[in-house]
Parts: structure tokens; C-alpha cells; sequence
């Protein structure tokens, strides 16, 4: 089973790589290519970090968007004639990419079930919260909701993200220190920072992030802003994000 599981990351991986080279040649970022092919673009980085590999519907898309064989998406690698092996090595992957699919949908069932009675509670219990939902624009995106009633807020960051034309390719950006802080104004009310012993890609930092910020008044959505601060081959980086409906 581990020799299996193992194998099969192998070819997800070089799936994956394969992807990336094929859409960098085209000059578009993770988020350019969902548009043209109607995929979200976190599906498309998962493809290409070789975390899953694409839907069998999604093969001749591609295929025919990159003007490549379908063998060659499923190999991983270009392709002049048709490798029946390579394929089969594919197909197993999607085997048991079913099998995980199967039990990460009744793990979302039994999420969205807990989330429910956890709302229907705050609601209960906070029927006069005022909830705001927020999203930002660009390279560095966030969304998610601020929850604020006549003496506190609560900002929830609930999607953190970072595209650009070399996500998921070897010349990623990668850090060892991270820093979020939440701004009101000109005044930082809430502030987080993370270090690592390795460089880590910012995307797989961001896309794991759990950030909550809390504060003892109400917050106007209109005046609230997160800085992403981050260091980048020895140069510190700062990104600001403005919060909008």
C-alpha cells in the first residue's frame, strides 16, 4: 500500500510539472488559465504542486487548450507517440484519487454539518452581530468575513492566497518569515507572525493560514486594510490589501 501510495505521487508530481511548464509557456499565471479553461485556480496549483491530478473531464481540455496529446497530460512529459504505459501508470492514479475523493466528501458532510450548528449557536447567542463579507484584488488575495456589533468586531480571514506567473514552478517565491497585521486606519490592531527552519513556498504558508483577528470596538469595514510582510532572497517585501465588499 505504501509502495503504491508512493508511486502514485511520483506521477501526480511529474503531471504537475509538466502542467506548470505548459502554462508558463503561455505567459499566464494559475489564475489567467481558470478563466480561459472555466477550472478554479486553486485546482489548477493543486494540479500542478501534484497534490491531485485532473479530472478525467477536465484531460481533453487541456489536451486540446495546449495543442498536446491527451497520453501527453497523462505522462507527464512531451510526447511525439502514443506510451500505453504511461497512461496506465495515469489511470491508477485516478483509481485511487477516487477512493480519496469518496472519503473527503463525507468528511466535508460531517464539516458542514458541525459548521451549521456552530452558526446556528452564534447566531443564537449573537443575534445582533452584524456580518460583512470582504475580498481584496491582485497577486495577494484574501476574503472572508467581518462579524462586529456595538462594542467588539471579529475579522475572519478564511482564504489567504498568492498567484503570479511562477506558482508552482521551481522560481516560486519562497520564505522563512511571515508576517500579517491588520490595520484600522493608520493604527495596527492585530498582528501575527510565523518563522520557518526551511524556505517554504508563500502559497503553501497562505493557503493554511489561520488568521482570526479580534478587537474591543466596532470596526468600519471601509477603513480596515491587512499588510503581508515577507522575505524574499534576503529582501523584506511588504504587500498592502485594502478589505472591500
Amino acid at each position: 500500500m505504501m509502495k503504491e501510495k508512493n508511486n502514485d505521487k511520483v506521477v501526480l508530481i511529474k503531471i504537475g510539472k509538466h502542467l506548470a511548464e505548459l502554462r508558463k509557456s503561455r505567459g499566464l499565471t494559475q489564475r489567467q488559465l481558470g478563466e480561459k479553461i472555466y477550472a478554479g485556480e486553486k485546482t489548477i496549483s493543486k494540479w500542478e504542486r501534484g497534490m491531485i491530478a485532473p479530472d478525467i473531464t477536465m484531460i481533453k481540455q487541456l489536451s486540446d487548450f495546449y495543442n498536446v496529446s491527451a497520453d501527453e497530460i497523462l505522462s507527464g512529459e512531451k510526447k511525439e507517440v502514443y506510451n500505453g504505459n504511461t497512461t496506465i501508470d495515469a489511470i491508477n492514479v485516478y483509481s485511487n484519487q477516487t477512493k480519496h475523493k469518496v472519503l473527503k466528501k463525507v468528511l466535508v458532510v460531517f464539516l458542514l454539518i458541525v459548521i451549521f450548528f456552530i452558526t446556528v449557536f452564534l447566531i443564537d447567542r449573537h443575534y445582533r452581530w452584524k456580518v460583512e463579507n470582504f475580498k481584496t484584488s491582485g497577486s495577494f488575495r484574501a476574503s472572508g468575513y467581518v462579524f462586529s456589533n456595538a462594542e467588539e468586531s471579529k475579522i475572519v480571514f478564511k482564504d489567504l492566497y498568492y498567484d503570479d506567473l511562477n506558482s508552482g514552478t521551481e522560481k516560486e517565491v519562497k520564505t522563512y518569515w511571515l508576517k500579517l497585521s491588520v490595520y484600522s486606519n493608520n493604527e495596527e490592531i492585530c498582528v501575527t507572525q510565523s518563522e520557518y527552519e526551511n524556505k517554504r513556498a508563500l502559497y503553501d504558508i497562505l493557503d493554511k493560514y489561520i488568521f482570526v483577528c479580534e478587537s474591543n470596538k466596532r470596526l468600519n469595514l471601509n477603513d480596515l486594510s491587512l499588510h503581508i510582510e515577507y522575505y524574499n532572497n534576503q529582501e523584506r517585501n511588504e504587500m498592502k490589501l485594502v478589505l472591500k465588499r
